[in-house]
């Protein structure tokens, strides 16, 4: 049974999908997410338990520090590693924050898979060089690289490997993205799932109406109450035709965390 402790930068699709994989193929995973992600898809991801403390998505569990305080499954004298090592033997994922990095034994983890990029910045230098670092293709400082997108998905670009998939496929992303015009606090009566119709209300910010670009299905939408920046990417509109859901994750992110597991595979000459 593998022992090796991986952990997981981020919590969005991809992230929760490698942690459920790698749990499931026995590994010690830990999620490194922030204190509040601005992910759309949080209904289906380990995102959501950052507001909620704690989540399971498909039988796998994930928990919070504060969560697992709050549940009174440890004390609040409890250090960060005590809670990781704890969260381990009972077979649910810890999930940190960054004002957790200062307590963890960063020399204990063997592998780090940075599955949201824009966290790499923020992780400590002893993170990001002491592990054996996966990343997502076209990010810089990492042993492995997985393809997430294009006819490539979910193969791993090894360093003695030629690279052959530089045209990427994009005649499957039909999907929408409406992004913040402005900073200010998000708010919503919609959910992910949700039927909308073009030019209808999506949401507001700072009550100021932002109208659906187009007809279709929510398949991602962040939560009530969100302060965003402007750019932020607030919700997604897919064909009401389309056949994904906005509650399951995707068969992409799993295409992904399979590529992740073969290079953790590989790498122990497994």
């Amino acid at each position: 049974m593998p022992t090796q402790r991986i952990c997981i930068a981020g919590s969005n699709d991809i992230a929760t999908a490698t942690a459920i994989r790698l749990y499931r193929s026995g590994y010690s995973v830990t999620l490194l997410t922030t204190a509040h992600p601005l992910d759309i898809h949080h209904k289906r991801t380990f995102s959501g338990a950052v507001f909620s403390g704690i989540k399971s998505l498909l039988q796998v569990t994930a928990v919070t520090f504060a969560g697992s305080i709050e549940q009174g499954e440890i004390s609040e004298e409890c250090s960060v590693e005590e809670f990781i090592q704890y969260t381990h033997s009972n077979r649910r994922i810890p999930i940190i924050l960054p004002g957790d990095l200062s307590g963890l034994d960063v020399a204990a983890i063997d592998y780090l898979f940075v599955a949201d990029i824009a966290l790499w910045d923020m992780l400590p230098e002893d993170l990001q060089t002491q592990p054996i670092v996966i990343g997502l293709h076209g990010r810089p400082e990492t042993r492995y690289a997985v393809y997430a997108q294009g006819l490539c998905l979910g193969q791993v670009q090894y360093a003695f490997l030629e690279e052959n998939c530089s045209k990427e496929d994009s005649a499957n992303n039909e999907a929408e993205t409406v992004r913040a015009p402005l900073e200010g606090v998000f708010t919503t009566q919609h959910s992910a799932g949700d039927l909308i119709h073009e030019k209808q209300e999506l949401g507001r910010i700072n009550e100021i109406p932002i109208l659906s670009p187009a007809s279709g299905l929510i398949n991602g939408l962040l939560n009530s109450g969100a302060l965003i920046p402007a750019g932020t990417v607030f919700a997604e509109i897919i064909s009401a035709a389309a056949t994904v859901s906005a509650r399951h994750l995707p068969q992409e992110a799993f295409a992904v965390a399979g590529g992740v597991l073969e290079a953790v595979l590989f790498d122990q000459n497994l």
